[in-house]
């Protein structure tokens, strides 16, 4: 499996996991919601990169004014009291219209997807989320 060991675009790396996949009914819902980040790095990010086992499951390309702070209650498989960012506006399926309006361009999805993350990048139980910038 090929290896990334240099990101040039500003991406934001999400870590999940396939079980809060499966909770939130799929990689994109599991992928867009609830990271505590700061604000300046995530309005920087013009990608989001999906990451299962230090994987690219997917890249996605937020439109930037749905970035937005939410309150996690804590009823979520993943609990983060607090607030927390979310890009989009709704909750959609991996191949419903909404998700599709938000991947990335094909040129950068098959620049990265399928492919193992490199040290500099790899996330970690207790690093959920992580920049190329």
């Amino acid at each position: 499996m090929e290896t990334i060991e240099n990101i040039v675009e500003d991406i934001m790396l999400v870590k999940t996991k396939d079980d809060v996949i499966s909770y939130r009914g799929s990689l994109f819902n599991a992928t867009r919601k609830w990271w505590h980040a700061k604000k300046e790095k995530v309005k920087q990010a013009d990608y989001v990169m999906a990451i299962v086992d230090n994987i690219v499951r997917e890249v996605y390309k937020p439109d930037k004014r749905t970035w937005h702070l939410e309150i996690d209650t804590g009823k979520d498989i993943l609990s983060f009291p607090g607030d927390r960012w979310v890009f989009g506006i709704q909750d959609d399926s991996d191949d419903g219209e909404y998700c599709k309006s938000m991947l990335a361009p094909d040129s950068i999805r098959k620049k990265y997807i399928g492919k193992k993350l490199g040290k500099a990048y790899q996330l970690t139980n207790q690093l959920a989320v992580r920049y190329s910038f």
